[in-house]
């Protein structure tokens, strides 16, 4: 299992491709506390993020682990995109964000299970000017 585990977080850390997560698979972005459930909708946020919210939209990778004894998986990086389209309620401001990021991911039967993503939601807010400066 050991072996699969890091294929599979090294698979999604160059991919973000939706086909990684299980179909039932919980996804967490920790700052907005509900989760996301199932591939469909995982797949939904993901178009979110690159595609819809925000073009040239790319996660620069910092450090991609795992944990094989546990089946986890670690994916450190920073989010960078202009910010082109509504997000969270919040119309396109044009602006560009760089956020860092961490997400921790439960692997199983070679599919990531559970995703909890952690950053910091007043510095996304600041970036967008929807916060004031520090």
């Amino acid at each position: 299992m050991s072996q699969e585990t890091r294929r599979v977080i090294e698979q999604y850390a160059r991919s973000h491709d939706p086909q990684c997560f299980a179909e039932d698979a919980e996804f967490t972005q920790v700052a907005l506390l509900n989760p996301i459930e199932g591939r469909d909708a995982i797949a939904d946020m993901l178009r979110l993020f690159y595609q819809e919210a925000f073009s040239d939209a790319r996660g620069d990778l910092r450090h991609v682990a795992a944990d094989t004894g546990q089946d986890l998986g670690f994916i450190e990086f920073t989010f960078h995109g202009q910010h082109t389209g509504d997000l969270m309620g919040i119309p396109a401001t044009g602006r560009t964000v760089d956020i860092a990021m961490l997400g921790v991911y439960e692997i199983r039967d070679g599919l990531i299970r559970r995703c909890r993503l952690y950053y910091d939601m007043a510095t996304l807010l600041r970036q967008l000017g929807q916060l004031p400066a520090n």
